[in-house]
């Protein structure tokens, strides 16, 4: 039998039994949330729209990390039009921060619920 073969069975076999082969879903919904869930909450989506302070444009790939009572929650990057969308966030509050180079850090506690979910967060050069 090919080497190889074997070997890809083996770590196959290992991440299986291990519990460590798991979807990316389940990783990023265990760091989302790390308190328990009510069963009848089926969370929040929240938008955000990154915006250059001096001519309202869009800011392409801005880093955007959302963090509840001093844990990470969940962080992505802006698309060419400066929007990302994070979905099934608890109701709540969240210290929102969002970056891109040239530009200052950006940070606020927003609240995101079903009524406040879509933001627009400007950024102003560095000086």
């Amino acid at each position: 039998m090919n080497i190889r073969l074997i070997l890809a069975f083996t770590a196959c076999s290992f991440l299986s039994a291990t519990g460590l082969a798991q979807s990316p879903e389940h990783f990023r919904t265990m760091a989302s949330d790390p308190a328990p869930r009510d069963p009848s909450d089926h969370g929040v989506q929240a938008r955000f729209t990154v915006l250059d302070a001096d001519g309202r444009l869009p800011i392409e790939l801005a880093h955007v990390v959302i963090r509840r009572n001093g844990r990470f929650v969940t962080q992505d990057a802006t698309n060419p039009a400066g929007l990302i969308r994070f979905r099934d966030l608890v109701p709540g509050w969240y210290n929102v921060s969002a970056w891109f180079v040239g530009y200052n850090t950006y940070a606020d506690s927003l609240l995101i619920d079903a009524t406040h979910s879509t933001y627009t967060v400007v950024v102003f050069p560095d000086a």
